[in-house]
């Protein structure tokens, strides 16, 4: 929850990451409370009364998947909803409001983005969603501890450069609204 909220409010990217990587958690853990507690809420606070909010969280989220029926895939509809609103923003750097220094890296990316769109099978997604499932499979293959090619790992890199410029420009216009 401490976590989420920091990146939810400093870096939408990492956000988005973060919570698929939750509610992969959650979906591994048979949404079971007791080892949802002791796995992931005991490790992050001393204090009881943070304990107990961070526990609502999990609770919360538990609660919204199930409702929502994505407890064996998909995302929440709210991570849906950011992913939208970055589709938008990418949509206007790129074109209704070109940013040169944007539109160069997504040229950069684009022949590395059309052969992961490929062999990922994505071909109905949208460049951001390429690249944030680009930057979840780098996550996954570092846990699982799998060798990465250095071509495989320069994509990753220029994949995270887009989105850190889509991130702080969203971060730039999200704070302008509040």
């Amino acid at each position: 929850m401490l976590i989420a909220k920091n990146k939810l409010k400093n870096n939408i990217v990492e956000y988005i990451l973060y919570m698929w990587r939750i509610e992969d958690l959650l979906r591994a853990m048979n949404f079971d409370m007791e080892a949802i507690k002791s796995n992931l809420i005991a490790i992050q606070s001393d204090d009881e009364q943070t304990l107990k909010e961070i526990e609502q969280w999990y609770v919360d989220l538990i609660n919204q998947m199930k409702l929502q029926q994505i407890e064996k895939s998909g995302h929440l509809n709210d991570l849906d909803e950011k992913i939208r609103e970055l589709n938008f923003l990418h949509f206007m750097l790129s074109s209704t409001m070109p940013d040169e220094n944007y539109i160069k890296q997504l040229e950069l990316i684009q022949p590395l983005l059309e052969e992961f769109r490929v062999k990922s099978q994505m071909d109905k997604q949208t460049d951001v969603e390429v690249c944030l499932h680009a930057l979840n499979m780098k996550l996954l293959l570092k846990l699982q501890k799998k060798e990465v090619s250095a071509a495989t790992e320069n994509a990753f890199k220029e994949f995270s450069k887009l989105l850190a410029m889509l991130s702080k420009r969203y971060k730039n216009q999200f704070d302008l609204v509040n």
